[in-house]
Order: structure tokens, then sequence, then C-alpha cells
């Protein structure tokens, strides 16, 4: 309903004629919320998802239970290796039934229905009784529990296992490992000094300190932190005795321990000493190499301080990559309809 709502305020106060979704990150929710939102965009009575089970009563199919609201609406939606369940059904019927396009990272790839119930002593356990399955037919299940790895860990269901499915209108889907996006867009980012300092909890601390040295900001899509409040904030994190050891670091500690076992430490001296030297950080250095990337993060903690949560995402999104790629799909035909013909048989 605040969905519907808001995009009908849109409409009235703007004319918007396309919509973009983000499910990034979101692991989903209700099935019934998912085919209700589906049931904007595609006639009454389409099949959004259907699961099978063992027994007939884990059987059902979920189809839209009223006329759409927004039939002509273009769509766009946005997803990531975090967007799963609900989250994927969504993504994967606007897929199925050619009503969009999907852009960013392979989604998680979780398609089993289960149930907890309840045991002896207090207890619970989680039942799997069926599976999901979108409109195309196809299964975005990811991990195969019933086959594992020699050393007992799960086995993802490989590419080259996964079957041949066709959209609505003829394209090449295949099932076996989330929703691959028509779009696919990659998260550059890497494990770097801006995330240690997050787990720190050091933008939070200085976010603080922020907030009562300066009683307003501007709106969120005018804010920008300067070189000096970098500066700052380098100051603030050195004066709390910030320091971090890469994870690479500990794994070359625990390779070059097995190479003293085996008697290689001295063979191969100058070579670890040489990759030692380069996995020791220089504090600084990484500061300045990682800086956008720290005031990007800073800057989201500080907007929570004024503008909390919605502040933080409007803030977020201004130089989202994907959200880019969706407005320049949208706003050309060509290419949006090309996609929706892409993999077409």
């Amino acid at each position: 309903m605040e969905l519907k709502n808001t995009i009908m305020d849109m409409q009235a106060k703007h004319h918007i004629e396309s919509l973009i979704l983000d499910l990034r990150g979101n692991g989903g929710g209700l099935i019934d919320e998912a085919v209700k939102i589906m049931g904007y965009f595609v006639p009454k009575g389409t099949e959004i998802v259907s699961t099978k089970g063992k027994i007939p009563q884990a059987s059902y199919t979920y189809r839209t239970p009223l006329d759409p609201i927004f039939p002509d609406m273009k769509l766009a939606v946005l997803v990531n290796n975090a967007s799963a369940s609900a989250s994927e059904i969504l993504a994967g019927a606007v897929q199925d039934l050619d009503r969009g396009i999907v852009i960013g990272e392979r989604t998680f790839g979780k398609g089993l229905v289960q149930n907890i119930r309840p045991v002896s002593y207090g207890g619970h356990v989680k039942v799997t009784t069926a599976k999901y399955y979108i409109p195309s037919g196809r299964c975005i299940q990811a991990i195969d529990y019933a086959q594992r790895k020699d050393d007992g860990s799960l086995r993802r269901i490989p590419d080259s296992l996964s079957q041949v499915f066709k959209t609505k209108s003829g394209r090449i889907v295949r099932d076996g490992g989330g929703i691959i996006p028509d779009s696919i867009t990659q998260d550059e980012r890497k494990l770097n000094i801006a995330y240690y300092i997050y787990a720190k909890n050091l933008y939070f601390s200085f976010a603080n300190r922020y907030a009562a040295e300066h009683v307003t900001i501007p709106k969120p899509e005018e804010f920008k932190l300067t070189d000096q409040d970098f500066d700052d904030f380098v100051t603030f994190i050195k004066a709390k005795n910030f320091t971090y050891t890469p994870q690479t670091k500990e794994y070359f500690d625990e390779l070059y321990n097995f190479s003293k076992l085996e008697g290689l430490d001295k063979e191969a001296k100058a070579e670890f000493e040489a990759l030692r030297e380069k996995l020791l950080p220089d504090l600084d250095v990484k500061l300045r190499e990682n800086k956008d990337e720290i005031l990007n993060l800073l800057g989201v903690e500080i907007i929570k301080r004024y503008y909390y949560q919605k502040g933080a995402i409007a803030y977020s999104l201004i130089d989202d990559k994907d959200l880019k790629v969706a407005v320049e799909l949208l706003n050309n035909q060509v290419e949006f309809l090309a996609l929706l013909q892409k993999g077409m048989q």
C-alpha cells in the first residue's frame, strides 16, 4: 500500500512514466507482498510464483489478485548478491514476464520454502518443504544441499548444470543460481582501509562530534565534505590510535609459518621479505589512496544525524553507478527494448 501510494503521488506531482525498484540488500519478506507489488504492473491473474513440494499441501500457485494500477509504467529493478528470497521472486518475475529490465549483480539464490517447527525441550527445527518457481518455470535456488564437497561444505549448483528456460517473449534465462541481470554491473569496491575504519566504529564517533559542532548542514543532495573535513578525520582516527592489519598479511603469516615447517623459508627468504614489505600498510598512503570511499562512508554517517535513514539513502544514491545505468536505459528506448529482446530465439 505504501509503495502504491508513493508511486501515485509521484505520478500526480511529477508525471513519472518510469520507475526504478531498488532491491539491493533486500533479504526478502512475505511472498504475498511480492505478488501484490507485481500486481500493480501486470494483468490480473498473472502467475508470479509457485511452490512445489513432495506433498500436495506444499504446492501452491500465487497469482496477481487485482487489475494493474500502472500497466504502462516502464520498470528497472536493481539487485545485488544480497537480494534474496521474495526480492528475487519480484525481480525474477519482472524478468520472466518481460515487464522490465534487471540491473546489477547476480542475486543470492534462495529458492526454498522453509517452515520452523517446535521440537522437544523448547527447541525448533527448520524444515524445507518446497521450492519456489518463477513464471518461466525455473527455480532460483543456488545451493545444492544434497551434494556436498569432500570437506562437507555446501556446494553451489554449477552453471554447467543449469537448465535453459524462456521468458514470456522467448528470451533465454537459466535456473540454479539466483537471477542473472539483463545488464550486469560489478561492485568494484575492495576490502580496504575504509572498511577497517568502519569496523572500529570511527565514522560513527566522528559523526557525533561533527554534529555537536554543526547545528545544521545542507540537504543530502547538496552536502559535500571538504578536504579540511578529511584532514580533520585523519587527525581524529590517529588520535584514537587507529591501526589495522590486512587479512592478506594474516594469510601471509600463516603461509610463512608453513614454509618454515617445510624448510622453504630460507630458500625463498628474499621473496618472503619483499612480499612482507608490500603487505605492511603505510597508514597515510592508504588513507589518501582511499579518500573518496572514506569520505562517502563518513558522509553517510553524518547525514544520518540530520536527515536520518531517508537522507542517508538519498546521499548514497548521488554517485550510485547502478542507478545511473538504470536512468540511462530508461531514457533510451532503443537500448531498453534491445535488452528486452536480448537472447530471444
